[in-house]
């Protein structure tokens, strides 16, 4: 599902994203690899640079459409060093390859300039896979820009030490700060109109998930909940 949907359609009153990242696959995909490799202590510092090396040696590759057996030819010049493949999965596998091909460099600057309706982005400090500083000078570049629709304001909310899932380390859930940005932030938006209700899932965990309905019901993509619990339902309005 494409984070940025919303962006060609007038009845969506607005959109929250959770640890989407406003930068091209490349520039995040680099970000995740190096993560990984600082957190594998098995990993030498002459390893890690040279899975890095050959990340962008392959990026590089993939901009000048190069075939498919150009890739792998890097891949063994490089000796296949430790953690590529851990991150990429089969890196020989020619279908993925073509894939990361297509698509890494998708700039979804575009998209941002062209949403038409309110955005609240919610990320963790410390996401090891989507690179939050850049990606937050992308979303503010693209709220800034002429083209943007007036009403397609940008609300950012971090929450320093959470990961991707936006969980604190050693936490299974998202810190209730997720849960009272979000709900704050959608019951400005629908107070009238629509209910909001933040409940918990399970005893003793208050916020532990919320729900949307009524007719400014609007999107939520993808959330903690397209990597596990369903921690956001909405009910899209329909014309």
């Amino acid at each position: 599902m494409p984070p940025w949907r919303a962006t060609p359609r007038d009845d969506i009153p607005w959109v929250v994203t959770t640890s989407c990242p406003a930068t091209p696959p490349a520039v995040q995909e680099r970000h995740a690899l190096a993560h990984h490799l600082r957190e594998t202590p098995t990993r030498s510092r002459a390893d890690a640079d040279r899975a890095l090396d050959l990340h962008d040696r392959l990026v590089e590759a993939g901009r000048r459409d190069a075939a498919f057996a150009t890739a792998m030819r890097l891949v063994a010049e490089a000796g296949r060093p430790p953690g590529l493949e851990c991150h990429w999965g089969e890196v020989d596998d020619e279908s993925l390859r073509t894939f990361l091909k297509r698509k890494q460099d998708h700039d979804p600057a575009g998209d941002l300039r062209g949403l038409r309706c309110p955005h609240l982005a919610l990320f963790g400090g410390e996401d090891p896979l989507a690179p939050v500083a850049d990606s937050l000078r992308g979303l503010g570049a693209s709220a800034a820009h002429g083209s943007r629709a007036r009403r397609a304001t940008l609300t950012v909310e971090v929450l320093p030490g959470a990961d991707h899932r936006l969980r604190l380390p050693g936490a299974a859930d998202p810190p209730p700060e997720y849960f009272v940005a979000l709900t704050g932030w959608l019951h400005r938006r629908c107070p009238l109109s629509g209910t909001l209700d933040a409940h918990p899932a399970h005893p003793g965990r208050p916020g532990a998930s919320c729900r949307v309905s009524g007719p400014d019901a609007g999107l939520v993509l993808p959330g903690p909940g397209a990597l596990g619990t369903a921690w956001v339902t909405t009910t899209t309005r329909s014309r």
